[in-house]
């Protein structure tokens, strides 16, 4: 039976407002999904997940644990301290996947919604221990808004050093926070807070180190002084340069910190300074007991200088020291273009013995198929068990067994 066109546009009039109350039907269920969401579990119905089975399941619950607001997380960072060890370990395993999630598939706003509610924590912390736990998040999570909030514990004994590595890691403007709190402090947080300026290479605090290391006291002193070198500002050569003058065998430490300074010069674009620091070195420890300040002293001569530097690298390889001429060859060996006709650099002046001439060929330095006459090598034919025979025979020989640059061999001529 054919319907009439009235019933036909009822029809189609009742369709189309069925399509459009879907629709809005469907629109208002997409919106309500997040606040749904957000009453769907308790945090501590969420916390009762933990240790969580898995990492999606884990992301999941701190995805959660961040939508539900910052009082939950603070109601989180509380129950660290809690009493019960049960509260408290899930509280623990909450808080630091909330540290992990931020730091990674979080948002900012998620991030700064953390640090802010650990900061507000921290400042109701229940002891040291639960500040230091504290502080661990922040160190990860925190950014340039922690530094403030963590500058407060600098003076503080137990929590001084905790905070100031938490504050190094952040980086930033940490530097200025450490220097207003050095001239108030005391004890082991004024020893914490010299070292992490020199770690920080807060040049403005040069004039203050400079004072700290002439203090009575050897550990102020002393960290001073490697604050300075690590730092690198000019106004501190002449302090530190006074090692050289100093009785060989109680320089050390001093030495190490010339060459520390030399080298932050030298990545401050000072090639000069750090030339004349490492000339002087090497002048100032002809001691067997100084053997290795001469080998850095001359890679740093080497790093300045290049290829100019390999007469002072040929005048140090007569020197009667083993580790010396170890130092120059692995030192020499990486200058490039260099290189002589058999592809070693110590060829230039020839080896002094067999032995040498057999350490040369064993680190690569002397390739040529002939090192010394009586014990030639052709590695074409015999490369191993003739460098053994080398090795066993050669170090006996003398320099009068050397032949100097090797002619041709026998079957050649």
């Amino acid at each position: 039976m054919m319907e009439n066109a009235p019933m036909k546009q009822i029809r189609m009039v009742l369709v189309l407002a069925g399509l459009a109350a879907g629709i809005a039907g469907c629109g208002s269920t997409q919106t309500s999904l997040p606040a749904a969401a957000k009453q769907q579990f308790t945090v501590a119905e969420l916390t009762g997940r933990l240790p969580a089975r898995d990492t999606l399941e884990a992301r999941w619950i701190s995805g959660e644990l961040i939508t539900a607001g910052p009082e939950a997380v603070q109601e989180l960072c509380a129950k660290v301290a809690d009493r019960d060890s049960a509260t408290s370990l899930r509280a623990v395993y909450a808080v630091s996947g909330l540290t992990s999630y931020v730091n990674g598939r979080g948002s900012e706003a998620e991030r700064l919604l953390f640090t802010a509610a650990v900061t507000r924590a921290l400042q109701k912390s229940a002891g040291p221990e639960h500040a230091v736990f504290l502080m661990e998040q922040l160190k990860s999570a925190g950014r340039a808004e922690s530094l403030e909030p963590l500058s407060r514990y600098l003076g503080d004994e137990r929590l001084c050093e905790p905070a100031t590595q938490a504050m190094l890691a952040i980086g930033g403007t940490a530097g200025t926070y450490f220097l207003n709190a050095l001239p108030a402090s005391a004890g082991k947080p004024r020893l914490t807070l010299i070292h992490a300026l020199g770690e920080m290479r807060t040049a403005a605090a040069t004039p203050l180190l400079l004072e700290e290391s002439r203090n009575e006291w050897r550990s102020r002193s002393v960290a001073a002084l490697d604050a300075l070198a690590g730092i690198g500002d000019p106004r501190a050569e002449d302090t530190l340069r006074a090692v050289l003058t100093q009785p060989v065998g109680n320089r050390a430490a001093g030495l190490l910190r010339l060459l520390t300074y030399a080298e932050r010069r030298l990545a401050l674009s000072d090639g000069a300074a750090a030339n004349k620091i490492a000339t002087d070195v090497l002048a100032a420890t002809a001691s067997p007991d100084e053997e290795a300040y001469r080998v850095a002293a001359l890679e740093l001569l080497v790093r300045v200088n290049g290829e100019k530097a390999l007469d002072k690298l040929v005048t140090a390889f007569a020197d009667t020291s083993a580790a010396v001429q170890g130092g120059v060859l692995r030192i020499a060996n990486r200058v490039p273009g260099q290189r002589s006709p058999h592809g070693g650099w110590v060829s230039l002046h020839g080896p002094r013995t067999c032995a040498d001439a057999h350490s040369q060929h064993a680190r690569g330095s002397w390739r040529s198929d002939r090192e010394c006459r009586g014990h030639r090598i052709d590695q074409r034919r015999r490369p191993d068990g003739a460098q053994r025979r080398h090795q066993r025979v050669g170090e006996t020989r003398s320099t009068e067994d050397c032949a100097g640059p090797p002619g041709p061999p026998e079957e050649d001529r």
